[in-house]
C-alpha cells in the first residue's frame, strides 16, 4: 500500500501505519526506485526486485526509469480504494516465513552475511556435508536446463570463439573451457558429451571440490576431460589460457561490482578471441506479463531474500556490465526455460562472421 500510493499520480490516501514513526510523504507523480526507497525507508535491491515482479503483474509500469502504477494497481493496492486488498493478501500468504523475510528485508532489518562471505572466501572450514547439500540441491535444479541449454550453448561456441585452437571447429580441436562456479559441473558435462575433444575445468572451492569427486558426477565417458579444480572467484588467481569461459547462475549472486570484478578475471583467463558466456535468466526489459518474465521477476525477489545485492538483471544491463569488463561484441540469445546465454569477446583478431554456422542474431 505504501509503494502503491506513492507511485500513483493520483492518490491522495495516507500512508499505512507504519511500526515506528517517520514523516509522511505524499506523492503525485512516478518515482525512481532510489527516491522511492528514500521516501518510505526501504532497502533499495529488495525494493527494485518487489517492482520489477508488481510489474509482470500488471500493476506498475516503469517508463524513463520511474515507476508508475496502472488501473489494477490503483483499485487493489491503494489503501483509499474500495477494492484495497492488502489485508486480504497479508493473511493469505502461502509462505508467512518468506513473507515475513521480505518485509523484514525491505524495512532494512539486519542482514546476515555469514554465509555470503564464507563463499567469497571460499571458505566453508572444511564443512563437507553443507558442500555436498549445496551440491545435490543445485544438480538436481540445473541438471534439465543444461541438457537443453547445452545445443545452444555449443553453437555459440562455435561460432563465437575467434582463438586459434577454435579455427578448426569443435569436432577437430581441444578447447579448452573454464566452468567458473561450476557446481556439481552438470553443464561442463554436457558440452563435454557433445565435442569429444573439449577439456573442461570446473573451478569451485575446496570443499565442493571434494563434494563433486565424493558424489561421482564426473561419468568414467568424460572423466579425462572434466575435472573439478580449485578456484575463489574473489581471492584466487584464475589459470590462464581458456577458450571459454562458463559462468552459469554466478553473477545473479553478487552485485554489479562483484559481477564486474568476476568477469575481469574471467578476460584475463581467457585467450585473445576467446568467449565467456554468461547464463541467466534475465528480467524482462519491458512491462511483459509472460509466465517467463514473471518467474524471472519471483527469481529476482528470491536473490533479494538470500543474498545481499544479488539480482537478475536484464539483457541491456548485462551487455553494459561486460562492456565494464572490458569485453566485445556482446550479443544475447535464449537457451531454455527462460534462460539465456550472454556471449561477449576478448580483444578478438578477426571475425567469425563467416564460419560455417553463420552469424548469430542477439535477441
Amino acid at each position: 500500500g505504501s509503494i502503491a500510493a506513492h507511485v500513483d499520480q493520483n492518490s491522495t490516501a495516507p500512508l499505512p501505519a507504519q511500526p515506528t514513526a517517520r514523516p509522511a510523504c505524499s506523492a503525485s507523480s512516478p518515482r525512481k526506485t532510489s527516491d522511492l526507497a528514500s521516501e518510505l525507508s526501504l532497502c533499495e535491491v529488495a525494493l527494485e526486485a518487489v517492482l520489477q515482479l508488481m510489474r509482470t503483474k500488471k500493476v506498475v509500469t516503469l517508463d524513463d526509469a520511474r515507476w508508475n502504477i496502472l488501473e489494477a494497481g490503483r483499485q487493489f493496492l491503494v489503501e483509499s480504494s474500495s477494492f484495497f486488498a492488502g489485508p486480504y493478501l497479508c493473511t493469505c500468504a502461502a509462505n508467512k516465513e518468506a513473507h515475513d523475510r521480505l518485509v523484514a528485508r525491505l524495512r532494512r532489518a539486519h542482514f546476515s552475511t555469514a554465509t555470503l562471505d564464507q563463499w567469497r572466501r571460499g571458505d566453508l572450514r572444511g564443512d563437507l556435508h553443507r558442500a555436498e547439500a549445496c551440491i545435490v540441491h543445485m544438480h538436481a535444479l540445473h541438471s534439465p536446463n543444461a541438457i537443453s541449454a547445452v545445443p545452444t550453448l555449443m553453437r555459440v561456441l562455435e561460432t563465437r570463439c575467434a582463438t586459434e585452437t577454435a579455427s578448426a571447429g569443435l569436432s577437430e580441436c581441444p578447447l579448452a573451457l573454464l566452468d567458473a562456479g561450476g557446481g556439481s559441473g552438470v553443464y561442463s558435462v554436457c558440452m563435454a558429451k557433445s565435442a569429444p575433444l573439449m577439456r573442461c575445468d570446473i573451478g569451485e572451492i575446496p570443499e565442493v571440490v571434494v563434494a563433486i569427486n565424493g558424489l561421482g558426477y564426473i561419468p568414467p565417458d568424460v572423466r579425462t576431460r572434466v575435472r573439478p579444480i580449485q578456484l575463489n572467484l574473489f581471492a584466487d588467481d584464475w589459470p590462464q589460457g581458456y577458450d571459454a569461459v562458463l559462468l552459469s547462475s554466478v553473477l545473479h549472486d553478487w552485485s554489479e561490482e562483484e559481477a564486474v570484478a568476476i568477469l575481469q578475471r574471467a578476460c584475463r583467463a581467457l585467450k585473445p578471441g576467446g568467449v565467456v558466456l554468461v547464463h541467466e535468466m534475465p528480467l524482462a526489459d519491458s512491462d511483459d506479463c509472460s509466465e517467463q518474465a514473471q518467474l524471472a521477476a519471483a527469481l529476482s525477489v528470491h536473490m533479494a531474500l538470500y543474498t545481499a545485492e544479488g539480482a537478475q538483471r536484464t539483457v541491456e544491463r548485462m551487455h553494459e556490465i561486460l562492456c565494464e569488463a572490458s569485453f566485445q561484441d556482446v550479443l544475447t540469445l535464449p537457451t531454455a526455460s527462460g534462460f539465456s546465454v550472454t556471449s561477449a569477446i576478448k580483444a578478438r583478431q578477426h571475425s567469425k562472421a563467416d564460419s560455417p554456422g553463420g552469424p548469430l542474431q542477439s535477441v
